[in-house]
């Protein structure tokens, strides 16, 4: 990143207490700093976190100069499908079970962001996913850090795919989902 950060967006599920007391640590530190602190309007904000913004969630990627999931891998996955075509730096807080995305402890995570915050540190580029789902005059765009899955709610029946990679002809196939993963 060479842009200052000035806006941060935190994304977590705050129904988890721990989850939530992190959040409200994070903001509080962020908004101490003099930075805008920015939450989805889906979700309630955490009590005690005053003086935040908010916007829908397809809007936090133009918002944001850096994001912060708190909450597990899962978490980390859904902040980056949001900021995804924003190229919007992503850090993640864990508070979930395995971490290896969201890889930075609640216990040194305010010196991990004021490190980064003062531009010590190193970026990672992920590869992501990008699929177009078409289906007669409707069509819907998805991004997946590890993969992408389309399958029926109705099994019962198989679907039929065409495949296109980067706008060419790949293959024709049928079953009963499709997974497109990264390498």
């Amino acid at each position: 990143m060479t842009t200052k950060i000035n806006n941060i967006g935190l994304v977590a599920l705050y129904d988890d207490p721990r989850v939530a007391q992190t959040v409200l640590t994070l903001g509080q530190h962020l908004l101490a700093q003099q930075l805008g602190v920015v939450l989805t309007d889906d979700l309630q904000t955490p009590k005690g976190l005053d003086n935040v913004s908010t916007v829908p969630p397809e809007q936090l990627g133009e918002q944001c100069d850096l994001v912060i999931a708190v909450g597990g891998d899962g978490t980390m996955l859904h902040a980056a499908r949001l900021v995804a075509e924003h190229s919007v730096p992503l850090v993640g807080i864990n508070r979930g079970q395995l971490g290896f995305l969201a890889d930075v402890r609640p216990s040194v995570m305010t010196e991990k962001i004021d490190a980064i915050l003062a531009g010590q540190y190193i970026a990672e580029d992920r590869m992501m996913v990008r699929a177009e789902l078409t289906k007669k005059d409707k069509s819907a765009t998805m991004f997946g850090l590890n993969d992408v899955v389309i399958k029926r709610i109705d099994t019962a029946r198989m679907l039929e795919f065409d495949i296109f990679l980067n706008g060419k002809f790949l293959n024709s196939q049928a079953g009963d989902g499709l997974i497109i993963a990264t390498p």
